[in-house]
This record gives structure tokens, C-alpha cells and sequence, in this order.
């Protein structure tokens, strides 16, 4: 009976642990084990030197990320201060701004030369087959990759560009590129409005300059004609008439001012004549207001179409626009102001032209001025449109320069608005694969196959060396020999 329950015991049929079968197993695993030996110290350094090639060689991604910082700035939004990376995901992702990038940082070269030897090994494989890619098919490739490898977000107020590569190098260029791309776009953008109102008042003036050419030369001809005219009625005459007095030397010149004058006087006039213009535009402004102030006054108790409440706003238009008096003031002052130039010039050295100032610096010149000053006008019509004309192009001229001055300072406050606040830098670790990971695998897989291989071979010799195997192929025991203890046979 007991060599019948022993039976079943070594068969499976109990359910207790049997430390005896686990000891037989653990036995027959060593056995193989030391049979053959040199077997698993084979598969093992297989394994580890499989696992150090694929650390060497396998592809790895690295990953770069910048950090740009923005804020709002009231010259460049007004009163609003909007986000600064507002649309930034979709101005750096667009497709023409992927192939700006990729033609900016020579990404078709770079990645032909930076390739891992397996993808490189890959791709000269491929090529053999279908044949070498053209420039254009190659453009399209690296703009799909660089549009699933780069990524831009809007965390408010800082906008983080990343970019995963198959090399560090490569991925610091491209991040570095993308956030420069995104603040010249920003850039572009917000300054086109300036350049644009900077370009569309030079056209203006252009014009209005062409046109004050031309009145001046009609002038100067009726002029012209008028002398001629009246030298020949001098020579018929039977008496001579007395001649004129000589006209001043500066033709730009206001009336009141000496021919002879000293700068001294000239300046000390100038001053006086920008005293006065500053008291009128000072009185129009203060009439303006008080307008300004019946306007609203009218429109709470009327309403806004009321016929009262329209000629009120009439009035402050007309007080708007400078009356002849101003005009006439202004070109006196100009006048002035380029007389005292050109005796400073003259005095010192003689100024080059062309100096690329452009509309906005070309003043006009004295004897433009000095045609509106004269009281004898030939023709009333023409110097009234001149005088009209000269009166809008300094009126242009004024605009110009503060579109300048707006430019300028919206320039500084663009190059205040963006700072860097993380970098780009060559990664030194890559993301993925992890190499620890890696190594720590393939030494797990390299001892458990150098454990497995050999308990395999020797199960397929069909040799039956544990009471276990006689007892799994369920045959019939007849007798069983107990070998002596230290006996390994």
C-alpha cells in the first residue's frame, strides 16, 4: 500500500506540495546545465554582445525643447493687450512656413549625412530597388517627418517648441529655426502696418510734390511772360519808366523781413513767427474744444441727426482744418528755416544731395515758398492752388514723420516683447530607447536562454534519467533501482 500511494504521489494524484518532484526537476535542470556547459556560457555572451550592438546601433530619438516667454505691449495693441502667441501652433505648422524650415536649416543634406547606420543602411536598400528620390519627392519627405516630429504649444504666456530627431544636433537646429521663424512672422506682421501707412504717405507726397512742381513752373513761366511784356512795352515807350526796386536776395523770404538781414535776425524772426503759429494753433485747438464740448452737450439732449447737433459738427471740422493765416504762417516759417540752412551751408561747406532722406526729409525750396509771398500774383487761381498744395505736402510731411517715429518705437517694443527663457541645447540622453532598459533585458534574456537551451537538448535525447519522466509518459513501472548516493550516473 505504500509503494502504491508513492506511486500515485510521484504521478500527481495528491494535491500537496511534493518537494521531492520540485528537488527531481531542479536536479535534471542541473545536470543538463553541466553536461553542457559551454553551451549556455555561448548563448549568454551571444546575448550580451547582441544586446551591446543593438545599444550601438539601434536607432535613437533625441528630443529638444526651447521655451519662448511673451507679453502684451500697449504700442504694438493699443489698449488691449491680446496674446502674444495668439495662432502660433498654426503660423509655425503651416506646410509654406515646414518647407521655409526645411530649406532654411539644409535638412535634405543634413539628413542624408546624419543618418543611423541601420536607417542609412535601410535606405541605400530601398534605393537599389526603386531608384534615387528626386530633390522634390525628397522635400516632400522631410516636410511629413518634420511635421510629425515637431511640436508647438500655447501654455499662455510662453510658447514651448519642440522637435524629436533622430540625432541631438539636428533637433537643436530645427527648434532653434522654428521659434526664430515664429517671431520673424510676428515680426513681418505687426510692422506691415506701419510700413504699409509709411509707404501709402510717400506715394501721397510724391504726387503732391509732382503737383507742386508743376504749379511753380507755370508760375515762374506767367512770370516770364509778364517781364518780357513789360520790357518791350519799355522799349516802345516814349518816356522811361522808373524801374522797381530790386528784388531781396532770398526769394523765400516772408515780406516783413529785410533783404539784408543777419542770421541773428533771421533766427530771432523765425522765433517770433513760431510764437505766433504756436498762439493760433493754440486758439483753434482751444475753439475745438469748446465746439467739441457744445457737440456732446447737444447730442444729449438732441439726437445725433438732429439739424443743430450737424452744423455743430460742421464747425468743428472747418476749426479742424488750418485757415490761410496758419498756412501762410507755416510756409513763412519754413521759408525761414530753409534760408537759415542754406546760410549755414553756404557758410560752411556745400551740402551733397541725394542723401537718401527720402519724401519725409525733402523740404521744399525757397523760391517755391517765395512765390506765395509776392502781392503782385499774375495769377490768382494757380498761386491760390500752390498755396493749397505747399499746405498739404507739409501737412503730409508731418504725418510721415510720426509714421517714422511710430515705426521706431513699435520696433523697440517688438524687440522687448519676446525673451528666450529655456533655450535650445544639444540633448545628451535620448528619449527613446532607453538604454538602461535595454541592457538590463537583454542580460535578463541572454541568462534565460543560457538556462532554457540546455534543458531543451537534453529533453530532445529522449534519455530518461529522473523518476518524473518515467511517471509523465505514463508507462508501467516494474522495478525501481536506488543508485548509490554519490553516484551522478
Amino acid at each position: 500500500m505504500a509503494s502504491d500511494n508513492d506511486d500515485e504521489d510521484e504521478q500527481g494524484g495528491g494535491g500537496a506540495f511534493q518537494p521531492e518532484v520540485i528537488k527531481s526537476y531542479l536536479a535534471f535542470a542541473g545536470t543538463a546545465i553541466r553536461r553542457r556547459w559551454w553551451l549556455s556560457i555561448v548563448v549568454f555572451v551571444a546575448g550580451l554582445g547582441l544586446t551591446f550592438l543593438a545599444m550601438l546601433y539601434l536607432p535613437r530619438k533625441f528630443t529638444c525643447t526651447t521655451v519662448l516667454m511673451g507679453q502684451g505691449s500697449q504700442v504694438l495693441e493699443g489698449n488691449d493687450r491680446a496674446n502674444p502667441f495668439a495662432a502660433a501652433a498654426q503660423l509655425v505648422m503651416s506646410h509654406e512656413n515646414l518647407e521655409r524650415l526645411v530649406h532654411q536649416t539644409d535638412l535634405i543634406r543634413k539628413f542624408e549625412q546624419r543618418r543611423p547606420p541601420l536607417l542609412a543602411l535601410k535606405d541605400r536598400i530601398v534605393a537599389r530597388i526603386f531608384g534615387e528620390m528626386d530633390q522634390d519627392v525628397k522635400l516632400a519627405v522631410q516636410v511629413g517627418t518634420l511635421e510629425s516630429a515637431l511640436y508647438v504649444a500655447d501654455e499662455g504666456g510662453t510658447l514651448s517648441v519642440s522637435v524629436t530627431w533622430t540625432d541631438g544636433v539636428t533637433a537643436k537646429e530645427l527648434a532653434e529655426a522654428a521659434r526664430d521663424s515664429y517671431i520673424k512672422t510676428r515680426h513681418d506682421a505687426e510692422m506691415s502696418a506701419f510700413k504699409e501707412k509709411m509707404t501709402i504717405l510717400e506715394g501721397h507726397a510724391t504726387r503732391l510734390r509732382q503737383e507742386i512742381d508743376t504749379l511753380a513752373a507755370q508760375i515762374e513761366t506767367l512770370q516770364k511772360q509778364k517781364r518780357e511784356k513789360a520790357d518791350a512795352e519799355d522799349k516802345t515807350a516814349a518816356k522811361g519808366s522808373v524801374r522797381s526796386a530790386p528784388r531781396r536776395v532770398f526769394a523765400g523770404l516772408p515780406a516783413d523781413v529785410p533783404a539784408g538781414a543777419s542770421i541773428e535776425e533771421l533766427k530771432k524772426k523765425l522765433d517770433e513767427k513760431k510764437k505766433k503759429l504756436d498762439d493760433l494753433d493754440g486758439e483753434r485747438e482751444r475753439k475745438i474744444r469748446e465746439e467739441r464740448a457744445k457737440v456732446a452737450e447737444l447730442k444729449l439732449r438732441l439726437t445725433p441727426s438732429h439739424p443743430e447737433v450737424v452744423m455743430a459738427e460742421q464747425r468743428v471740422s472747418l476749426l479742424a482744418q488750418p485757415s490761410s493765416d496758419v498756412l501762410l504762417l507755416r510756409s513763412e516759417v519754413q521759408g525761414l528755416e530753409d534760408d537759415i540752412a542754406q546760410r549755414n551751408a553756404m557758410s560752411s561747406k556745400p551740402r551733397t544731395s541725394g542723401g537718401g532722406g527720402g519724401v519725409g526729409g525733402d523740404t521744399l525750396p525757397p523760391s517755391v515758398v517765395g512765390l506765395l509771398q509776392q502781392d503782385d500774383a499774375v495769377d490768382p487761381a494757380v498761386t491760390a492752388q500752390l498755396a493749397g498744395a505747399v499746405g498739404r505736402y507739409g501737412s503730409l510731411r508731418d504725418e510721415l514723420r510720426s509714421a517714422r517715429i511710430q515705426l521706431d518705437t513699435a520696433q523697440a517694443a517688438f524687440n522687448q516683447r519676446y525673451r528666450v527663457m529655456i533655450p535650445a541645447v544639444v540633448p545628451t540622453s535620448p528619449k527613446s530607447p532607453k538604454m538602461r532598459m535595454i541592457l538590463l533585458a537583454g542580460i535578463a534574456v541572454s541568462l534565460l536562454l543560457s538556462l532554457i537551451l540546455p534543458i531543451l537538448l537534453e529533453l530532445r535525447t529522449g534519455i530518461m534519467v529522473e523518476r518524473w519522466q518515467v511517471h509523465m509518459v505514463q508507462l508501467p513501472v516494474l522495478a525501481e533501482l536506488r543508485l548509490p548516493p554519490r553516484s551522478n550516473d
